[in-house]
């Protein structure tokens, strides 16, 4: 009982440190025709509470998560503090994906230690998270890149990740540069590529985008807006 505790604390502390990081670098813009949240790399960087999570994480017991909601808003965490990483780890490049080559994508690599275990992006997201069968997932982690669903700015937790990952839907649904655009007269919607490659999450995706839109696209034709994958990272931080 008392390592449930102390675990359970563990937990709390990092995602209120999250939170602070999250309030303090994150901020809404638009660059390259994008509205996004841009994330201030080169600040966070030198902030040692981020230095203070991942240590933190390397000691953490994950065998405490015990339910389904306390595992998906850690691991959704986990996948955006480990997306953050990566990016440090590379030198804040201009995207994310410069961080691999055709080899080895950027998604294989190791990218963070949690409880003694080093996990890739990529064992996160489909060996873990996906398998959870919840596809508001794809609107709550986020791979540091422009056409990303934002980050929020606070943590997830697990008595309100699904309130928070449903209204970032909602809010990425609105947003025309990024996640839909309509075309009522021509009867077209333009939506994000992040509904062709994971089709399969969603048992269907006009009826996903009507439940969190309200729009009803099953009669248009579907088309996919562009996927910029440069760094979400305010215009006068790069280097």
């Amino acid at each position: 009982m008392l390592l449930i505790i102390l675990n359970l604390a563990a937990q709390t502390e990092i995602y209120d440190k999250w939170d602070k990081l999250s309030n303090k670098y994150i901020q809404a813009e638009t660059k390259e025709g994008i509205a996004f949240h841009s994330l201030d790399y080169r600040k966070l960087e030198n902030d040692t509470i981020f230095a203070e999570i991942i240590l933190s994480l390397q000691k953490f017991d994950i065998s405490h998560l015990s339910n389904h909601e306390k595992k998906l808003a850690f691991w959704i965490n986990i996948y955006n503090i480990a997306a953050v990483k990566v990016v440090l780890d590379n030198n804040i490049p201009a995207s994310i994906k410069d961080g691999g080559n055709l080899f080895k994508p950027v998604w294989k690599n190791e990218a963070i230690d949690v409880g003694g275990r080093i996990y890739s992006l990529g064992e996160i997201e489909h060996e873990i998270l996906r398998p959870m069968n919840q596809p508001l997932i794809h609107f709550g982690i986020v791979c540091a890149s422009l056409s990303c669903p934002d980050l929020i700015k606070q943590a997830y937790r697990p008595e309100t990740v699904i309130g928070q990952l449903e209204e970032n839907t909602k809010r990425f649904l609105q947003n025309k540069t990024k996640g839909m655009k309509v075309n009522r007269i021509k009867k077209t919607a333009e939506i994000s590529n992040i509904f062709k490659w994971f089709k399969d999450d969603f048992e269907s995706v006009p009826k996903f985008i009507e439940k969190y839109s309200e729009v009803d696209i099953s009669a248009y034709k579907i088309k996919y807006l562009d996927y910029n994958w440069n760094l979400n990272i305010p215009k006068e931080e790069r280097r």
